[in-house]
C-alpha cells in the first residue's frame, strides 16, 4: 500500500535508504526533510530488523537510489536464492583468477572492481544482516577499511590484474562508495549478473567476490583469510598509522584523500554514523 510523503503527504514511491521508515515522493522532499529526520534516522536504522535470507530490503522489495532513497521494485529482481546459490559456491565458481578483467579497459575494469565490492557489501546486508561488513551504517573510515581489506585480499589471492592502476580504482571508489549497489543495479549497468557466468567464459561480480574473500555471501562461515585480515586492519584512526597497509594498493596518501572525501560526501547523501 502506498505511503504518504513525509513532506507533502502525496503518494510516495521512495523511502529513506538508511532507515527505510520514512517515505518521500521526490528527491527534493527527501533533502528538505533531512534536517529534521536525521535526528532519528540512525536510531530507526539500528532498530530495523535484519532482512531474512532471500528477502529484499524494505517491506515490498527495494532498490537503493543514488540520492539515498529506495524505490519499490519487483521482488523478482531482488537478492538471495533467486540469484544466489544456497550456502556454498557451485563447483568451479569463485576460483582466484584475473579473467574477469579480460576485454575491459583499465578504467572500466577499475569501475567493475569497485562494483564487485559494492555488490558484496549489499549482499552481506541483505542476506546476512551485515554480519561480516556492515558498511551501510558505518563511518567513512569503516567503509575505507572494508574496501582496503577487499583490495589487499584481491592482491593476495591473485584476483587483481597488475595492468589496472590503483589510482583509477580509488577514483572510482571516490565516486561510487557512497551509494549502494545490488543485483538489479548490476543488471541495469552490465546487462546481467549470473554467478555461473565465469564457467562459460564470462564475468560475475558475485563470483569474483567469492574468489577474493574465499567464502560466499549466503551465510557461509568466514574464511581464515578474511578473519586474519579483520585482525590485521584496525577499525579506528590507527588504520593510517602503518603505511605498509596501503603500499600495494595505491599508497597511503591516496587512501587518506579517499577517506576525507567520503567524510564530506556521506552527510550530503543522507548517510550518518556514530
Amino acid at each position: 500500500m502506498p505511503q504518504p510523503c513525509a513532506v507533502c503527504q502525496a503518494s510516495a514511491s521512495k523511502k529513506c535508504g538508511q532507515c527505510g521508515a520514512v517515505h518521500y515522493c521526490s528527491r527534493d522532499h527527501q533533502k528538505e526533510h533531512w534536517k529534521s529526520h536525521k535526528k532519528e534516522c540512525a536510531k530507526l536504522a539500528k532498530d530495523k530488523p535484519a532482512p531474512s535470507p532471500g528477502a529484499s530490503s524494505g517491506s515490498s522489495g527495494a532498490r537503493q537510489q543514488s540520492d539515498g532513497t529506495r524505490s519499490s521494485t519487483s521482488s523478482s529482481t531482488g537478492r538471495g536464492p533467486q540469484g544466489g546459490y544456497g550456502h556454498s559456491p557451485p563447483l568451479g565458481v569463485g576460483q582466484p583468477s584475473t579473467r574477469w578483467a579480460e576485454g575491459l579497459t583499465p578504467a572500466k575494469a577499475a569501475e567493475w572492481f569497485v562494483d564487485c565490492f559494492r555488490m558484496r557489501m549489499d549482499d552481506d546486508q541483505a542476506w546476512c544482516g551485515a554480519e561480516n561488513h556492515a558498511i551501510y551504517f558505518g563511518s567513512p573510515l569503516h567503509t575505507v577499511r572494508e574496501f582496503l581489506i577487499f583490495c589487499n585480499m584481491a592482491v593476495d589471492r591473485g584476483v587483481f590484474p597488475s595492468t589496472i592502476p590503483w589510482a583509477k580504482v580509488l577514483e572510482q571508489a571516490d565516486d561510487l562508495l557512497v551509494y549502494a549497489f545490488e543485483k538489479a543495479d548490476a543488471q541495469d549497468k552490465y546487462g546481467s549478473e549470473n554467478v555461473f557466468a565465469e564457467l562459460t567464459g564470462g564475468r560475475s561480480l558475485r563470483a569474483t567476490g567469492v574468489a577474493i574473500y574465499a567464502f560466499g555471501p549466503n551465510g557461509e562461515p568466514a574464511s581464515a583469510e578474511f578473519k586474519a585480515a579483520q585482525r590485521k586492519y584496525p577499525d579506528d584512526n590507527t588504520l593510517f598509522d602503518d603505511a605498509t597497509r596501503f603500499a600495494r594498493v595505491g599508497g597511503i596518501d591516496k587512501w587518506r584523500a579517499l577517506c576525507t572525501s567520503l567524510e564530506r560526501k556521506f552527510p550530503l547523501n543522507g548517510r550518518l554514523w556514530d
